[in-house]
């Protein structure tokens, strides 16, 4: 009896490429797949500050916020992002235009949802914690979802907190 032939996971398929051998197959995009991981990068803390309100926006500045970087995913470390994919400036998936160049139309998606890893639940303060990550929310659906109707989002919850988290 034959095994039964791997499982294809995400937007691809298996197929002949030019030989009969094992090593002449490869993945191929399935037209009209679902990317479930897909990462926007907010460019910077201040990307957020429109969608803050009026005093976590006092509290980002006056308390010097730069940036809410996770060392979970370090800038230049190769797990980060395909070396083909960064850009010349600023981080990998800031731009709509780069993701959907390297992402939404080479793998000819119907769907991609996107899941912003940034360090907004880092945050120590329950409250400042969950200002951040509504910010990031309305920063996903303004900067991201509106513009493309491919694009789909998940919510980003503060952890400390169920309260605040529902």
């Amino acid at each position: 009896m034959d095994a039964p032939p791997e499982p294809v996971i995400g937007p691809a398929i298996a197929g002949p490429v030019g030989g009969d051998d094992e090593e002449s197959f490869m993945t191929q995009p399935i037209a009209g797949g679902v990317d479930c991981d897909v990462h926007p990068a907010v460019p910077h803390l201040t990307s957020l500050l429109p969608y803050l309100n009026d005093y976590w926006r006092d509290q980002v500045t006056t308390r010097g916020m730069v940036d809410l970087v996770s060392q979970s995913y370090p800038q230049n470390s190769p797990i980060t992002a395909r070396p083909d994919w960064r850009p010349e400036k600023g981080k990998p998936g800031e731009s709509l235009p780069d993701m959907q160049r390297h992402v939404l139309d080479p793998f000819q998606l119907s769907y991609a949802i996107c899941n912003p890893l940034y360090g907004v639940q880092m945050v120590f303060s329950e409250d400042m914690q969950a200002a951040f990550c509504r910010a990031l929310n309305d920063w996903l659906v303004k900067e991201w979802l509106d513009h493309d109707s491919r694009l789909r989002g998940s919510i980003v919850i503060p952890t400390q907190n169920i309260e605040k988290a529902v």
